[in-house]
C-alpha cells in the first residue's frame, strides 16, 4: 500500500477506508480491498509501477479504457517487487499478509517459455530450474484449472513447501469482497497436481463455481 503525499496509514485505518480512493487494476485485489475496508471506494487504476506513482503524487486522473476518468487516487494498491525495480519501496507503508490478500495463482514465480520438442533448451533451462517453484506453480495453477476461472475472476492460491509436505491456501471472492470461499489442504509436496485438484474441487463443492460464473465476461 502506497499513499499520496499528506496522507498516513492512521488516516486511512481510522476512516475504515471511508473517503479514500485506492486504485488498483486487479480483480482479485479490488475484490480483498473491499472486505478489509468494506467503506472504500476501489478505482481502476493501471500503467507502468512508477507512471502510477507520479499520477498519485501530483493528484491527476486516471483514464479508462472504455472512456471517461477516475480519480485522483488517495493511494495505490502494488506489487513491492514493481516498487522496488523502480526504487520506490521506501514509499510503502503496509504490506498485506497472505491471511489478508492471498496472492495471485503463479504470482511472484517467473517463467520461461520454449517449444516442447526443443529439448537442447531445455536442457539449458534444466539449469536453472527452482524445483519448489516448478512444485508450487504446479498446484496453484491445477486449482485454477479445476475452477475454469478467468481474467475477471478474484480467485487466489499459494502453496508452500515445508520438508515433504506442501500448504496450499485457495480462494474465491466476489467482486464485492462480501463472499469469500476459501479451502486450505495439505499433501505430499511430490504431488502437486493431485494437492491442487482437491482444492479445486472442494471450493467447486463450495460453491465457488456460482462466484465464478457470475462475473464471466459476455461472448
Amino acid at each position: 500500500l502506497v499513499l499520496r503525499p499528506g496522507l498516513t496509514l492512521d488516516d486511512l485505518i481510522g476512516a475504515r477506508g471511508k473517503g479514500f480512493k485506492i486504485g488498483t487494476n486487479a480483480v482479485r485485489r479490488a475484490a480483498y480491498l473491499r472486505r478489509l475496508f468494506p467503506d472504500i471506494e476501489v478505482i481502476h487504476y493501471r500503467g507502468a509501477a512508477d507512471t502510477r506513482m507520479r499520477k498519485l503524487d501530483n493528484g491527476e486522473m486516471q483514464r479508462l479504457p472504455g472512456g471517461g476518468e477516475v480519480g485522483p487516487a488517495d493511494a495505490l494498491i502494488m506489487a513491492r517487487s514493481g516498487l522496488e525495480r523502480v526504487g520506490l519501496a521506501d514509499r510503502i507503508v503496509r504490506d498485506f499478509s497472505p491471511q489478508e490478500m492471498l496472492p495471485a495463482v503463479g504470482q511472484g514465480i517467473v517463467a520461461v517459455e520454449c517449444a516442447a520438442d526443443d529439448w537442447e533448451t531445455r536442457r539449458y533451462l534444466a539449469t536453472i530450474d527452482d524445483p519448489a517453484a516448478h512444485l508450487a506453480c504446479d498446484a496453484e495453477r491445477e486449482v485454477l484449472w479445476v475452477l475454469n476461472g478467468h481474467c475477471n475472476s478474484p480467485i487466489a492460491g499459494h502453496a508452500v513447501i515445508s520438508g515433504n509436505e506442501m500448504s496450499l491456501t485457495a480462494s474465491v471472492l466476489d467482486e464485492a469482497g462480501d463472499v469469500h470461499v476459501e479451502v486450505t489442504r495439505i499433501g505430499p509436496a511430490d504431488r502437486p497436481r493431485e494437492l491442487g485438484r482437491a482444492v479445486g474441487l472442494e471450493l467447486l463443492n463450495k460453491g465457488a463455481g456460482v462466484l465464478i460464473e457470475e462475473n464471466r465476461p459476455l461472448d
